[in-house]
């Protein structure tokens, strides 16, 4: 599965719980490699090259999502939808996040229940824990002839 896979799977998750149902929104299938046939066909049925992985609509709005890993780039077609998507009035943007679109999607008021997760693995490590410096004491541990004196008094059962 390529990144940008797992970056739309990871957004569609979190979107089918954090948005209510008044927002319409939909994720395009893009079917990778396809056979000249199969690219006939997609044409002759009106698919446009360069749609973009999401599009969602609210309030008289239309937004369009395009998922992008960190180095990821858009294609020629991509850039032209988008210029033509943006001059119909609606909305656009390349969001490389859950965090992204979550963003993109509050500016346009559109309604979100609640925040995107947190990237994983997170992008800056956790502060490292300092020891515990509770009041309890720690006691010191017994030199090894004090342990052989307990063992034979728990042998006679003295100690327990």
């Amino acid at each position: 599965m390529r990144p940008e896979d797992s970056l739309q799977i990871r957004t569609v998750r979190w979107l089918r719980t954090a948005l209510p149902l008044e927002v319409l929104w939909s994720g395009i299938e893009h079917a990778g490699q396809i056979s000249l046939r199969q690219g006939a066909v997609r044409k002759a049925k009106g698919v446009r090259r360069g749609l973009p992985d999401l599009l969602f609509w609210h309030g008289g709005k239309s937004i369009a999502v395009e998922l992008k890993t960190a180095s990821g780039v858009q294609s020629d077609a991509q850039k032209d939808f988008m210029d033509r998507f943006r001059a119909a009035g609606g909305i656009y943007a390349v969001c490389r996040s859950e965090q992204d679109v979550e963003l993109l999607l509050r500016a346009a008021d559109v309604p979100v229940n609640f925040p995107a997760p947190s990237p994983w693995p997170p992008a800056v490590a956790p502060p490292k824990r300092e020891r515990s410096t509770s009041s309890i004491p720690i006691k010191p541990r017994p030199d090894a002839a004090k342990l052989r004196a307990v063992s034979r008094l728990r042998g006679k059962g003295l100690v327990f």
